[in-house]
């Protein structure tokens, strides 16, 4: 078996991710998605089934409440210890210009959203410092 076949749990959670993907993304996901979440109308030509889904509202539950939890969970600030010689390295965490407290945030956020984030934690000769990676639940 090929190391990119994916597992028997990833594709039977691959498409409720992407509903909850879809949904998060709020309106325009929904409408980009087309018939997949509104089916046409019996007997509707094109034209009526796109005026027809435009017309819809879409209350976007999924981001309100998974904003409203990762709020919650970072209403105090976290106290973090690490020695003042690498405190520094917190306010760039990945190389990309992404500190501690926002990967974690970025964490919290998927975590709920799919209920897995992958976290490496890389420190390649090259680089005289550790680094973490952050990978969703499709990666």
């Amino acid at each position: 078996m090929p190391v990119n076949t994916p597992s028997a749990a990833y594709l039977r959670f691959a498409p409720k991710w992407k509903r909850l993907r879809d949904c998060s993304g709020g309106r325009d996901a929904i409408l980009a998605a087309g018939k997949e979440y509104v089916p046409d109308l019996p007997g509707a030509d094109k034209s009526a089934n796109d005026a027809m889904r435009l017309r819809g509202n879409f209350y976007n539950v999924v981001n309100r409440t998974v904003f409203g939890l990762v709020g919650m969970l970072f209403q105090k600030p976290a106290l973090i210890k690490f020695p003042k010689r690498i405190e520094d390295l917190l306010k760039d965490i990945t190389f990309t210009s992404v500190s501690l407290e926002m990967f974690s945030f970025t964490s919290a956020i998927e975590t709920f959203l799919t209920g897995r984030y992958g976290v490496l934690v890389d420190m390649p000769k090259d680089t005289p410092r550790p680094y973490l990676v952050g990978y969703t639940a499709e990666c």
